[in-house]
C-alpha cells in the first residue's frame, strides 16, 4: 500500500470482502423463496405477550407470533424507545460513515492499494478503506461520536483520507453514506433470550460476519434445536447511568482521540 501514514501492517491471507447490500438482498430473496413474508419500512410500535404468543403491533398492522427476535443492533429503541428498555440499556449506537471518490485513473488506484485488499487500522477512531472494482477509493471510519450532517462527516473523512493518501487531494467525493453500528459495554456480541424474546445483536462494527454467524445460532434456538454457541454464556452488562441515550459519546470521542495521538 502506498502511504507513509502507517509504520507497517499485518496481512491476513484468509480475509475477504463483499458487498453488504447485495448480500442482504440475496439473503432476503432466499428467505422469500422459502416462504418468508418480508415487510420493509415497517416500524414495530408495541409488543405484548399473551400466554405462549406475542402480539406485534406495527405501522402497517398487527400480527401474532409464537416467537419474536430482536436483531435491531445499532437501531435498538431508535423508533420506539419504550419497546424493549432492557436491550436498549445494553446497546450503544455509534455512527459509522463511508465516502467514495470519483473514478480514479486505474494506474493511480492500483498504485495506492496494489493488491486490492480490505484495509483497516487499530486506532480507536479507526479508518477502514478499500479500492472498488471501478477504481474508486472507499474510505470509512468513526468520523465523529456526535450527531452531525453528512457534509461535516464528509469533510472529516476526507481529511483522514488525505492524511493516508495525499495523492487524492484533487479527487472529487461523489458519494457518502452512513448508519449506526451497535456496541456493547464489554465489546462482546450478544445472543440469548430475555423474557421470552430472542435477541442477536451488539456486533461492535463486525455485523456482516457476526450477524451471519449468530443468525444461524438464534434460528436454531427458535426452532428448538441444540445450540452450543459460546456467545450464549456471555454476560450482557449495562451501566446504571445509561438509559439508551448515549450522552457520554462526545466525552468518549475526545478521550479516544487523545489516546490515538499518544500512540
Amino acid at each position: 500500500m502506498r502511504t507513509s501514514y502507517y509504520h507497517g501492517g499485518l496481512v491476513d491471507e484468509h480475509s475477504a470482502g463483499l458487498d453488504p447490500a447485495r448480500y442482504t438482498a440475496g439473503l432476503a430473496a432466499a428467505a422469500a423463496r422459502r416462504g418468508a413474508l418480508l415487510f420493509e419500512r415497517t416500524t414495530v410500535l408495541d409488543l405484548q405477550r399473551s400466554g405462549p404468543e406475542f402480539s406485534v403491533h406495527t405501522s402497517q398492522g398487527a400480527l401474532r407470533s409464537g416467537a419474536v427476535l430482536v436483531a435491531s443492533n445499532g437501531y435498538t429503541g431508535y423508533h420506539a424507545p419504550g419497546l424493549d428498555p432492557w436491550l436498549r440499556r445494553r446497546i450503544v449506537p455509534i455512527g459509522s460513515h463511508i465516502l467514495a471518490t470519483e473514478r480514479l485513473d486505474a494506474a493511480l488506484a492500483t498504485r495506492l492499494i496494489p493488491r486490492g485488499r480490505m484495509v483497516f487500522d487499530t486506532k480507536n477512531m479507526l479508518f477502514y478503506f478499500r479500492r472498488s472494482p471501478d477504481n474508486r477509493i472507499l474510505f470509512g471510519g468513526r468520523a465523529t461520536f456526535t450527531p452531525t450532517s453528512l457534509e461535516t462527516t464528509s469533510r472529516i473523512l476526507r481529511q483522514g483520507m488525505l492524511a493516508v493518501f495525499p495523492e487524492l487531494a484533487q479527487a472529487r467525493i461523489e458519494h457518502i453514506w452512513g448508519g449506526r453500528v451497535g456496541f456493547t459495554f464489554d465489546l462482546e456480541p450478544q445472543l440469548g433470550v430475555h423474557d421470552g424474546i430472542h435477541y442477536a445483536l451488539g456486533y461492535c462494527g463486525h455485523g456482516v460476519a457476526l450477524g451471519t454467524l449468530l443468525g444461524g445460532s438464534v434460528a436454531r434456538l427458535i426452532a428448538g434445536l441444540p445450540e452450543d454457541s459460546p456467545f450464549l454464556t456471555l454476560p450482557f452488562p449495562s451501566n446504571p447511568a445509561y438509559r439508551g441515550r448515549p450522552w457520554f459519546l462526545p466525552l468518549a470521542g475526545a478521550w479516544f482521540r487523545v489516546l490515538d495521538l499518544a500512540r
